[in-house]
């Protein structure tokens, strides 16, 4: 764990059992975020390990697995990391709206895309105004 912590690269000479424990993995994504490249698949799927890694950047919720991607937790915490990594991800998008479809306005290109404005009304009737706001006036 110590050298995990020291240096997240250190996570691909650890025991597989190692490479799979939460505690582990967190302490190796909080010493080098980029350690992320070296878990293993299943990594994906753990909301804590995602969550760890989120929080350093909204951006990797595109790494996340597909029932993660849809838990508002997880779509929250993206959010708060990083909220302009909205409008580059078509998926990320998605699922934001439909937690909170006035998100809608802060999505710059997608604002306008048949897929995100969709969702968004799913989730409220009233979100298609928001696609046409401009969200800094």
């Amino acid at each position: 764990m110590a050298a995990v912590s020291q240096t997240g690269h250190a996570i691909q000479h650890a025991a597989e059992e190692l490479r799979s424990d939460r505690d582990v993995v967190v302490a190796a994504l909080k010493g080098s975020p980029e350690a992320w490249m070296l878990l293993p698949p299943q990594c994906t799927a753990n909301k804590d390990v995602m969550l760890a890694l989120i929080n350093l950047s909204g951006r990797h919720l595109q790494l996340a697995d597909s029932c993660l991607k849809a838990d508002p937790d997880v779509v929250m915490a993206a959010l708060r990391s990083d909220v302009f990594s909205l409008q580059a991800d078509r998926d990320f998008a998605i699922e934001a709206v439909k937690q909170n479809p006035r998100v809608l306005r802060y999505l710059g290109k997608l604002q306008q895309d048949v897929m995100v404005i969709s969702a968004a009304t799913k989730s409220s009737g009233s979100a298609m105004h928001l696609a046409w706001e401009d969200p800094f006036f």
